[in-house]
């Protein structure tokens, strides 16, 4: 007997779809539905008695801030936990809780929170000046780090954040190609202003755009023929983060790459977060070069950045040596501080051995996940490359993130709090990321708490079948 239990629509009492060898019955059950609202409304009751201040907090910043919160992505019901400090891989809130910290940032926070290495660099960077408004070597040095590392990137700019880069690959994308449309894919986020969740955000920078399905080759073959002679670039994560952690099929990057040179078209990697996934990036693990590569988040050792670098054909569009006609400007593009501490974290902290030897620990953290949910019959499973993973509460395949259930949905926000609870941190949507201070004992203590949660709501989450 094979087959799964899975909800029609996530948080609803609806008919649930029994899948057994191949023939489906619809059967209506309220009474799981039931049992996994009580049990999330236990688990938030004990999250709201166990941090009144920071329930305070987000009172108070409610008065001041749209919603409590100025980064939308940290927010999550009844109320976020307000931090007070990090050390290591710990955090701990004002109400004097510590939680081993396994988001580590969304991928950003690779090195921890208190980086002797990178400390002692901004200090110095500071005694030199946190403001100089000049062309200095730190910059140089760091490019010279990053085109070291990535054999696609021969030229570089820097920028503030990981969504600037994304629109700046964008915009000279276009105006190399003197072509206009953008290929994007269903459920896709390039940061802040270019999200393409169920619908694009209102927010987003209004680039004509048409879209496809990651990871399927048929689909997105047709849209690109449709679409060849006014599409300037194709915009991939090869690993889709904030989609659910899914890696791209090599076949469908490749054919991306061919497709691309076929047409003229630009292909850019969003490698912000996936960087990190090899000492290539992911790139160097698929063996597939882009035209123009995306990054941010880490490489500023823990401070604002962004960068976005490529052929140095391309690239000449900003070089007015070179005849260019393009002016990308930023007061913090070669900040001093941030410069500092991304040199020390690339040249000290995050040489291509010890990338590897994370991602080796993300892939065994992922592997067990999956065998521990395996072991106590658990509709659940844990998707993504290296480092970066996410849980998702179902057996089925995820090979796009239209597979994945709402990040809203009550199995998520359950695990979500009552790993809270226990003192790990994930995100509400399931996403994990390790930073290089995860050790061998935070990964088996979080393994046990899994077991316990699974054994404790195993009959309101869901189990195979």
């Amino acid at each position: 007997m094979s087959g799964f239990l899975t909800d029609s629509r996530d948080g609803d009492c609806e008919a649930l779809s029994v899948q057994l060898d191949g023939s489906t019955s619809t059967a209506i059950h309220c009474e799981r539905e039931s049992h996994l609202q009580r049990a999330l409304a236990e688990v938030a009751q004990e999250y709201s008695r166990n941090n009144p201040q920071s329930e305070r907090q987000h009172r108070r910043a409610q008065l001041v801030f749209p919603g409590g919160h100025t980064r939308q992505t940290l927010f999550h019901q009844p109320f976020p936990l307000t931090i007070a400090h990090g050390d290591g891989s710990t955090l701990v809130d004002v109400d004097g809780h510590r939680y081993t910290n396994f988001l580590g940032d969304y991928s950003a926070g690779l090195y921890g929170h208190t980086p002797a290495e990178i400390q002692e660099a901004i200090i110095e960077a500071v005694r030199d000046g946190v403001s100089l408004g000049g062309v200095t070597a730190k910059e140089v040095e760091l490019a010279e780090l990053i085109t070291s590392r990535f054999r696609s990137i021969e030229q570089i700019r820097f920028c503030h954040s990981g969504s600037e880069a994304c629109v700046f690959a964008v915009l000279l994308a276009r105006h190399a190609t003197k072509r206009k449309k953008i290929l994007v894919f269903n459920g896709a986020y390039h940061g802040g202003f270019m999200s393409y969740a169920e619908r694009p955000s209102a927010l987003n920078v209004p680039f004509e755009f048409v879209s496809s399905v990651y990871n399927d080759l048929g689909e997105t073959l047709r849209v690109i023929a449709a679409n060849a002679d006014t599409l300037a670039a194709i915009m991939v994560e090869p690993m889709a983060g904030s989609g659910g952690c899914i890696p791209a099929r090599i076949e469908f990057l490749a054919m991306l790459r061919q497709e691309s040179t076929r047409y003229g078209l630009m292909l850019i990697f969003d490698e912000v977060m996936t960087s990190r996934l090899g000492p290539e990036g992911a790139q160097g693990l698929f063996g597939i070069a882009p035209d123009i590569t995306t990054l941010g988040k880490y490489w500023g050792g823990g401070f604002g950045f962004g960068a976005f670098g490529g052929r140095r054909d391309l690239m000449q569009h900003l070089d007015p040596f070179a005849g260019g006609q393009l002016s990308q400007a930023g007061t913090h593009n070669n900040n001093p501080v941030t410069l500092s501490a991304g040199i020390a974290g690339a040249r000290r902290l995050f040489t291509p051995d010890r990338c590897l030897e994370l991602n080796r620990r993300g892939d065994e953290l992922r592997g067990a996940i999956n065998a521990v949910a395996k072991s106590e019959d658990a509709g659940l499973q844990a998707t993504g490359l290296g480092s970066v993973l996410s849980t998702h509460w179902h057996n089925r395949e995820i090979t796009k993130p239209e597979d994945v259930e709402s990040p809203n949905s009550p199995r998520r926000r359950l695990f979500h709090l009552a790993m809270l609870n226990r003192g790990l941190v994930v995100a509400p949507r399931g996403m994990m990321a390790l930073s290089t201070l995860i050790t061998d004992s935070d990964t088996a203590r979080f393994l046990e708490e899994l077991r316990r949660f699974l054994r404790k709501y195993r009959h309101v989450v869901g189990r195979t079948v």
